[in-house]
């Protein structure tokens, strides 16, 4: 009776060896030189498209941003207060609208608010408008405000902050114009889902 219960339990013994290899053969993988190595999870490699498209979103960003920031500093035009309040004030809401898409921050505002902009050939034309905007604006244009034989430098920095508003304006127009062209491209060859479909397998 024993005897049959040790080759019993011997049987049970080789057994679960014979599993423990096949388990230990199913988590290794044999490289080209031969050698066992560990099976590992693969690490997600962004596609080139994928880079594109991030690269693409971070000009956007930068370049409403930089326009943003010129609405703070002297206009390189020299116009009637309440015209340059009115087109500071718009060129600000437009920029931060375009900022909160581009981050993609909420999607209540972007299906409330600006549904149109949803679709990438309207958002491109949003960005070309802009920016033909900007690049007027940039234009500079500030008469002395005072006398050259005045030693009151006031005048002196108001030109310097209107110079660098005219070279933000530049930089930021030439991005969004290149940036609204891009989008107007991809949606017209409806490469939208194509982003989507790389954002979801960076998440899986």
């Amino acid at each position: 009776m024993n005897k049959d219960t040790e080759e019993k339990t011997d049987e049970e013994t080789a057994l679960l060896d014979a599993d423990q290899t096949q388990d230990y053969t199913n988590e290794t993988t044999r490289d080209p030189n031969g050698t066992i190595e560990d099976s590992l999870p693969e690490k997600w490699k962004p596609p080139l498209m994928y880079l594109f498209f991030q690269f693409h979103n971070l000009i956007c960003v930068i370049s409403l941003a930089l326009l943003t920031v010129s609405q703070a500093l002297p206009p390189p035009h020299v116009r009637p207060l309440i015209i340059t309040a009115l087109i500071h004030f718009y060129v600000f809401i437009a920029s931060i609208v375009g900022i909160i898409v581009e981050l993609d921050v909420s999607q209540w505002f972007m299906t409330n608010i600006v549904p149109l902009l949803q679709n990438w050939v309207v958002r491109g034309a949003f960005y070309i408008f802009i920016g033909l905007f900007g690049a007027e604006e940039s234009t500079f244009y500030h008469p002395d405000s005072k006398d050259d034989n005045n030693d009151d430098n006031t005048g002196v920095f108001v030109k310097l902050g209107a110079h660098l508003s005219s070279l933000l304006l530049w930089t930021s127009a030439i991005g969004l114009i290149i940036s609204g062209f891009t989008y107007v491209l991809l949606g017209g060859l409806c490469l939208k889902s194509l982003k989507q479909r790389s954002e979801e397998a960076k998440e899986e």
